[in-house]
Formats: C-alpha cells, structure tokens, sequence
C-alpha cells in the first residue's frame, strides 16, 4: 500500500498504480454508466448531456478513491480538489467532444463512451492524477 504520497519506484510500482486507478474507475465508472443510461434510456435525455453528468457523478467518486486508495496521499484537500477539478473539467469536455465525434461512428452511444472513457481514463485522468493532482510536494 502507498502510504504519504510516496512517488512511485519504477514500473512495477507505475503499473501497481496504474492497476488501483483502474479498479477504482470501474467504481467510478459504474456509477457514471448508471446515471448516464438513467437518463437516455428513463428520462429521454440526450446523451452528450447524459455523458457529462454522469461522468461528474463519477468524477466525485473518482476524487475520493484516488486521493486515499490509488495515489495514498493527505495534505490539504482544498489544493487537491482545486487541481482535480480542473483536470475533471478537461477530462469532462474530452469525453462529451469525444461521444459527440463517435457517436456517428459507432451508431451507439454505449460503444462510443466504452472507447472514449477508456482513453480518456487512462491517457489524461490517471496521469494528470499521479503527475499534478496527488503529486506529493503539490499536497
């Protein structure tokens, strides 16, 4: 367990990391999914709106579980939450312009958003999270 922040030690530790990111956004993830099919399917939203609500309902999770659980840092919550927001807000336009540019490529929203939370996950959410966000000397 990574205790302190405590930067990782070569890619054993990148990917262990890497690993607890995953695990927690698939927390994260089902909560987005959840609201995000609520919505289209129960209250005939449409789903670029959908996808970034849901995607702030999984942002909340997501903060919590990567600040205590993925990246073990404490500090002070206040700077912490500033950063992930505004990572969240990026991560948030990337899925929705994402959706929207796919969407017409996959002809389902769900297939469309599978792709896009993928990279956007792993591309910009995690690594913004372990070089800026929980960075240790940033808390």
């Amino acid at each position: 367990m990574i205790v302190g922040g405590s930067a990782p030690r070569g890619a054993s530790d990148w990917l262990a990391r890497l690993g607890r990111h995953q695990l927690g956004s698939l927390l994260a993830t089902g909560a987005d999914w959840a609201v995000m099919i609520a919505l289209v399917e129960l209250l005939a939203a449409g789903p670029v709106l959908a996808t970034a609500l849901g995607a702030a309902v999984g942002g909340v999770i997501a903060f919590g579980v990567g600040r205590r659980w993925v990246f073990g840092v404490e500090g002070r919550l206040s700077g912490q939450a500033a950063r992930y927001a505004s990572v969240w807000a990026v991560s948030v336009a990337l899925n929705a312009a994402g959706e929207r540019a796919l969407l017409p490529v996959f002809g389902s929203y769900l297939a469309a958003r599978f792709v896009v939370a993928t990279l956007v996950g792993v591309l910009w959410n995690f690594e913004m999270g372990r070089r800026w966000v929980f960075r240790a000397e940033a808390t």
